[in-house]
């Protein structure tokens, strides 16, 4: 399961990285320069990026999973060639993986041919000096946050989660804190959702963003924060289904998220007035702060948009907008986990057993479930049709077990009517032996 897990896990960074090719124009040219950013912004290679893309093209998310390998193969190389590998990567760091081999081979160190490029790769990766690693250890401005800004809108959407305000105990339960899920557009200082809750998930996360993309469109790419509510497998599944870049800011830097920050700050005002208000509801706080939106945000000039309207700035934008139908949407908000059926037909999610069915037994199968509501689970399994499936109840009798699987009365054994043939046969063609003949 770990290994599965692992393989799973990086499928979905690949998909990552290939999310911002698989948008745009089909214009060879645009795909040639946008290929080449990816690869720089990434660190993979060119040549890697185009035989991931062939692998999407042909077999989908399926296609980038990594082929499983034998990871005692890693230990055919010595230690010794490792570590001069290890220095002739940090001679000069520009060098490949393949020049490096070249090179020992050259030197003596291995015999030509007995070495494989991605086994040297992995145990280069493993010390710290892959490629990806050393891109990162060259990369500039450590800690600094340079302005960026998109010019289409929908191409990039930040993401934040803010303490809102604490409604008072009453009668009926105690105080709550509330809280303001917002994503905003970065190229219109479009506000394209925002929701009050009471509890701080990625279900609340996840249920703004599907408000959000089904009023103004699929965006390009997230960023968000590495708060715990953005760094979990469901919002990286939803975006690897969508096709959307999902990247983060570095720790403890949120100048680089400075839209969704600003942002916060004028929500300050919003939470001074309804302050004033005594609000006992979340249904009450959400109204007031629609009302406030379209009053002193939607349609206030904005100096960084030419004294434009976020909402005119988004209107007037020429970027075509990306929609998908309720049934998509419903199937990228699905999660998906895989579980073992038992003998009994069941199964365990969420720390209780489930009835799948006795023609699920010994069969390891794809639970998916809805990120507002984990107890509406859907069993599937290639060439069978999804399954909802209930909580396990226990009655007062048993019912009737169902053999998985058809058996056929037999009249005797074959195993022992072929090996009899062939002793036969064997008398038959060397006749009986006599011990006298034998010198």
């Amino acid at each position: 399961m770990t290994k599965n897990k692992s393989r799973e896990a990086t499928a979905y960074a690949r998909a990552q990285i290939l999310a911002p090719l698989l948008t745009g124009t089909p214009d060879l040219a645009w795909r040639t320069q946008k290929l080449k950013a990816v690869s720089e912004e990434s660190g993979v290679s060119e040549r890697t990026l185009r035989r991931w893309l062939a692998a999407y093209a042909e077999n989908g998310f399926e296609g980038l999973l990594p082929a499983e390998r034998d990871l005692s193969a890693l230990r055919v190389i010595p230690e010794s060639v490792v570590d001069m590998a290890v220095t002739l990567r940090r001679e000069v760091p520009e060098r490949s993986v393949a020049d490096i081999i070249r090179l020992l081979e050259y030197e003596g160190y291995i015999d030509v041919g007995s070495v494989k490029r991605s086994t040297l790769q992995d145990q280069l990766y493993r010390r710290g000096y892959g490629t990806c690693q050393l891109a990162m250890y060259r990369g500039t401005g450590v800690g600094a946050a340079r302005r960026f800004e998109r010019t289409g809108r929908n191409d990039l959407w930040q993401a934040d989660i803010k303490y809102l305000l604490v409604l008072p105990a009453t009668a009926k339960g105690p105080a709550r804190q509330l809280y303001v899920s917002a994503f905003i557009d970065d190229a219109t200082r479009m506000v394209t959702g925002i929701r009050v809750y009471d509890r701080q998930d990625v279900h609340c996360v996840l249920d703004c963003f599907r408000h959000a993309m089904e009023t103004y469109g699929i965006p390009d790419r997230l960023f968000t924060d590495n708060g715990r509510v953005y760094i979990g497998r469901q919002l990286k599944q939803t975006c690897t289904k969508l096709a959307i870049s999902l990247s983060r800011s570095r720790p403890y830097s949120p100048e680089s998220k400075g839209k969704i920050e600003a942002f916060n700050k004028t929500l300050d005002k919003f939470v001074a007035e309804e302050k004033l208000e005594h609000p006992s509801s979340v249904e009450q706080v959400q109204h007031d702060l629609d009302c406030w939106m379209e009053s002193f945000y939607y349609e206030v000039p904005h100096s960084a948009l030419d004294k434009k309207t976020p909402r005119q700035a988004f209107r007037e934008n020429k970027k075509i907008q990306r929609f998908l139908s309720a049934d998509e949407l419903n199937r990228a908000f699905r999660t998906t986990e895989s579980r073992l059926v038992d003998k009994t037909g069941c199964l365990s999610f969420g720390g209780k057993k489930w009835e799948a069915g006795p023609e699920y037994i010994g069969f390891k199968v794809d639970v998916s479930y809805a990120s507002d509501n984990p107890m509406d689970l859907v069993v599937e399994y290639p060439h069978m049709e999804p399954k909802v499936i209930h909580e396990l109840r226990i009655g007062e009798h048993t019912t009737e077990r169902r053999t998985p699987t058809p058996f056929v009365d037999a009249d005797g054994s074959r195993i022992l009517a072929a090996a009899r043939q062939r002793k036969e046969n064997d008398y038959d063609r060397t006749g009986a032996t006599r011990f006298k003949d034998i010198d």
